[in-house]
């Protein structure tokens, strides 16, 4: 059945190129498409709102990540209930990976079948000018190494494929990084230590296929929380490996955990991101919301 779907597709060249190459002419010989580019960073939230105008049947967000985040924060603003898809383009892709869709093809089947409730993270947190800001998430925020790998990749050359290259930004984030003390209070109690990172998943992995939080699931009204305490470069390494083949870390200085809200506190300028999008400051307080949007998975 033909749907009329919203693309907003990321605007950057590398981006537009794998659409037009891979996606565009699949998609839209079935689907009636019209392309929303965004035309500058952080233009995702806007473009989607310009896109609910028309009042489409699904909004497909092409582009990573990133992309998804600004797509699904347009949708929620917009307050209009309309299904969200994914065609990978990005760096990392770690949502689309969870989704089952890594082409075109994957991406015609999700959309041929019914959207399923997805559950969304709410972040309150500040600016850097002290702001209150509110963000939704749909796959994993994180303190720590994550917002530093997300700072470093934003500048990187994608020369070594999107694997390799964040393992080596992980590698330089971990060696420009002092461990810090964090206090985070759930609903059931409160953890405090020096950490190396920490993530609040809703997805099951992040940073490329590092299987951050392998018992997640999108759909259970609950985050589930990974910790990495204070440890040496070696044993870093060592939970980089156990994570990127998807197992469990058995460690003294990893905690896993599950959550529906948790407050994050830490010293001043602590940074936190969410699907790869640098975020606001602590303190933060994020919480899950159930099935709050149809994604087609």
């Amino acid at each position: 059945m033909t749907v009329k779907i919203a693309v907003v597709l990321n605007g950057t060249e590398s981006k537009k190129s794998r659409w037009y190459k891979q996606y565009h002419q699949a998609i839209s010989s079935i689907h009636e498409l019209h392309i929303f580019e965004t035309q500058a960073s952080g233009d995702g939230v806007g473009r989607t709102l310009k896109a609910i105008e028309i009042k489409p049947d699904a909004i497909l967000a092409a582009g990573g990540d990133g992309t998804l985040n600004q797509v699904i924060n347009g949708v929620m603003k917009s307050g209009e209930k309309i299904p969200v898809s994914i065609a990978p383009l990005g760096t990392g892709n770690d949502f689309a990976a969870l989704c089952g869709i890594k082409n075109a093809q994957d991406l015609l089947i999700k959309l041929s079948l019914e959207p399923k409730g997805t559950d969304l993270g709410l972040i309150t947190g500040s600016t850097t000018e002290g702001e209150e800001i509110k963000r939704w998430f749909i796959n994993v925020s994180s303190i720590g190494l994550g917002p530093d790998v997300a700072g470093y990749i934003e500048k990187s050359s994608r020369f070594w494929g999107s694997h390799l290259t964040y393992i080596l930004n992980s590698v330089r984030a971990f060696l420009n990084q002092v461990p810090f003390e964090i206090t985070a209070t759930t609903e059931t109690g409160i953890w405090q230590g020096n950490i190396r990172a920490l993530a609040v998943a809703n997805g099951m992995r992040f940073g490329s296929g590092l299987y951050i939080a392998p018992g997640a699931k999108v759909d259970d009204g609950l985050f589930s929380t990974f910790i990495a305490g204070d440890v040496p470069l070696h044993e870093f390494l060592y939970f980089l490996m156990k994570i990127k083949l998807g197992n469990q870390i058995e460690h003294p200085k990893a905690w896993y955990g599950t959550c529906k809200e948790i407050r994050l506190e830490g010293p001043g300028g602590t940074r936190l991101e969410a699907d790869g999008e640098l975020i606001c400051l602590l303190p933060a307080v994020l919480k899950i919301s159930p099935m709050k949007v149809k994604f087609f998975r």
